[in-house]
């Protein structure tokens, strides 16, 4: 697969997914999930992706909420509801460089669970 150039977006009507990647050093993403706006973004040897699930606006604002710590699923921050995951990604930068081919194949992945989580009856409301 050849890697994408930053300002490429992409999309897959399948998941009504779409992310416009900017940057490298780190790699970010901003686009919608089914409408909610998602923000992608590798540092230094983690990425992490969030969707705020409460809001249909500007992927803005799934750069400035906040979840209360690193664990996968959904989480409020004040106003807004949203869902995030993150992991380590290999050592030192590996994640700020990573190729943007696979940032996309991870926030497919991502977008594929929280996809899942929010038609899995409890509408995005979390646990």
């Amino acid at each position: 697969m050849s890697d994408r150039a930053p300002g490429a977006t992409f999309r897959d009507d399948e998941l009504d997914l779409e992310c416009t990647f900017f940057g490298q050093h780190p790699v970010q993403g901003e686009g919608y999930v089914m409408g909610y706006p998602s923000y992608f973004r590798a540092k230094w040897n983690f990425w992490h992706f969030t969707v705020c699930v409460s809001h249909k606006s500007s992927p803005v604002i799934a750069t400035l909420i906040d979840p209360p710590n690193d664990e996968t699923g959904f989480f409020e921050c004040g106003e807004y509801r949203g869902y995030m995951e993150t992991e380590y990604f290999g050592t030192g930068l590996d994640a700020s460089t990573m190729p943007l081919h696979v940032a996309e194949a991870i926030v497919r992945a991502c977008a594929h669970r929280c996809l899942d989580a929010l038609t899995s009856g409890d509408g995005g409301r979390g646990p």
